[in-house]
């Protein structure tokens, strides 16, 4: 098949499992023989396998999303129509939805448009325009079945989902059961929904009296200024891929405060990366999560500093907690299943788009 895919970045650091989840999926197309065609504002970096995909757009660093439905629908129509894409796809239903579709609209493209959907978080200002484009897509492809449930209440009726996959560790499986970890970690950017200063108030309840233990988070954002100088939290910023890894090889428990994510990419790593993990038992966690057996889930703050106590004061429950996750994820979530199933749904978007529209 052919695609074309506008896109806001396929080069990220820490903080975006988006951009990951992008990359890593483009990447599996192309391996995999689809013909991709990646439009990318001029300034935006991308993966060196990526090169022969890429084709750049007139602008910086990437669009507003009041702003990327007048300007993008033009080079869209442009890419769809000089490469016979068999599909136009969307990453982003806020910044690149709404795009997709007026492109088609306005240019008479006879192609589906199917969105990628890894949670939905309205607000205010863009609530009416996601739903508008999550109902006029012609398949919508959800990280997880709670993605998928709030989809459904939306109103949308072609949904499939695929769950995200993760690679295997770049180092020795050795380097995942060491006892000697001391560390608490988070990952993400820093924004209200991921609650960093949550994270930090539970740490510091779980790690009392226990001084050698510390808590590091990884990304950054607008919220760095107000959690700089909390007690025994590092803020290490946007990392590189390589220092992610170094921080995931470290870790003794993976602390997640959010309460509203598709299907956590940050998540899945650190599971690989045979870390046990924290969470709230909501939105889709429980899905990738088994409670007492790859992590511990728990419904308030009280409940996860519990958690992150007993794991502190408990190695061997750590390390059977850890290596139950890392197998779970490397054998139910590898990317190579997420390619397969996501190739699957757009073959099917296809082949009934051209039967409704022949």
């Amino acid at each position: 098949m052919r695609f074309c895919s506008p896109c806001c970045g396929v080069a990220p650091e820490s903080a975006s499992g988006g951009e990951v989840h992008e990359r890593e999926l483009l990447l599996g197309l192309r391996a995999a023989g689809d013909d991709v065609h990646l439009l990318l504002a001029r300034h935006l970096p991308h993966p060196p396998a990526l090169v022969p995909c890429v084709e750049r757009l007139p602008i910086g660093r990437g669009l507003r999303w009041y702003v990327a439905p007048f300007v993008l629908p033009r080079f869209i129509a442009r890419c769809v129509t000089r490469h016979g894409a068999d599909l136009l796809r969307a990453h982003s239903v806020r910044f690149l939805g709404p795009a997709c579709l007026l492109a088609r609209r306005r240019y008479g493209l006879s192609v589906p448009v199917v969105m990628q959907l890894h949670h939905w978080e309205p607000t205010w200002a863009t609530a009416a325009l996601e739903r508008w484009a999550l109902r006029h897509a012609d398949l919508v492809v959800a990280d997880s079945a709670f993605a998928a449930s709030q989809a459904l209440a939306l109103g949308v009726e072609r949904i499939r989902v695929v769950h995200c996959g993760v690679p295997p560790p770049a180092l020795p499986v050795s380097i995942l059961v060491k006892s000697e970890r001391r560390q608490v970690l988070s990952i993400g950017p820093l924004i209200r929904r991921k609650r960093p200063e949550v994270a930090i108030r539970i740490f510091g309840h779980a790690a009392r009296g226990r001084p050698e233990w510390h808590f590091r988070w990884v990304g950054d954002g607008p919220l760095r200024r107000r959690c700089q100088g909390l007690p025994r939290a590092v803020l290490l910023g946007r990392v590189g891929e390589l220092d992610k890894r170094r921080e995931l090889s470290e870790a003794a428990i993976y602390l997640t405060p959010s309460r509203l994510e598709g299907f956590p990419l940050a998540v899945l790593e650190a599971m690989a990366w045979g870390v046990p993990v924290v969470a709230f038992r909501t939105a889709s966690f429980p899905e990738l999560v088994i409670d007492g057996v790859t992590g511990l889930l728990g419904e308030t703050e009280a409940e996860l500093a519990d958690h992150v106590r007993r794991l502190i004061f408990d190695a061997p429950l750590r390390r059977k907690l850890g290596e139950a996750a890392r197998l779970r994820v490397l054998t139910e979530f590898p990317w190579s299943k997420t390619v397969e199933g996501t190739r699957r749904a757009y073959a099917e978007a296809v082949e009934t788009y051209r039967r409704e529209h022949p």
